[in-house]
């Protein structure tokens, strides 16, 4: 992946997490717009040979994320941004991607949790004593804006890659 398209796309994972934390909402022309970009990038930067692995990482993201939105765990914004983003990159990029973003998720989903419970310290610690899950799970649970993971883990993608 040429630096350009890194930097290009950095930015605009900048912007869309600046819009996410504010309104909560992910625009489909985001999505529009990196398949553009992935088309372009595809003729013009020669990413890698175009074949079925390279629609895996995207398929699987409109899939799963179709069932993360029914239970109400990602927004539907967040799956199409995710599947737009990894056709903009390198097969050999997916992996290593994907890796990040699973770390991402779980250190600011772990971090936004333990917040969530000191916050909240009398209420869990009342909820645990009296053993009522369905409310002490109703307390924790949180939706969170995932554009910033996403960035997060695009930085910590180019950290991996470059050094």
């Amino acid at each position: 992946m040429t630096t350009w398209l890194y930097l290009l796309l950095g930015l605009e994972l900048i912007v869309i997490s600046a819009i996410d934390l504010r309104h909560k909402k992910i625009s489909n022309l985001w999505s529009i717009l990196n398949v553009t970009i992935a088309i372009i990038a595809w003729f013009t930067e020669h990413l890698g040979p175009w074949n079925f692995q390279v629609l895996l990482f995207p398929v699987g993201f409109i899939i799963i994320g179709f069932f993360l939105f029914n239970w109400r765990i990602m927004g539907a914004g967040d799956s199409k941004l995710l599947a737009s983003l990894f056709l903009c990159l390198p097969l050999s990029y997916h992996l290593i991607y994907f890796e990040q973003l699973l770390y991402s998720t779980m250190a600011v989903g772990f971090i936004l949790l333990l917040l969530r419970i000191f916050r909240s310290w009398r209420e869990f610690r009342s909820l645990l004593m009296s053993q009522h899950w369905q409310g002490l799970l109703t307390m924790i649970k949180s939706h969170f804006s995932y554009a910033p993971v996403m960035l997060l883990a695009w930085v910590l993608m180019g950290v991996k890659i470059w050094l």
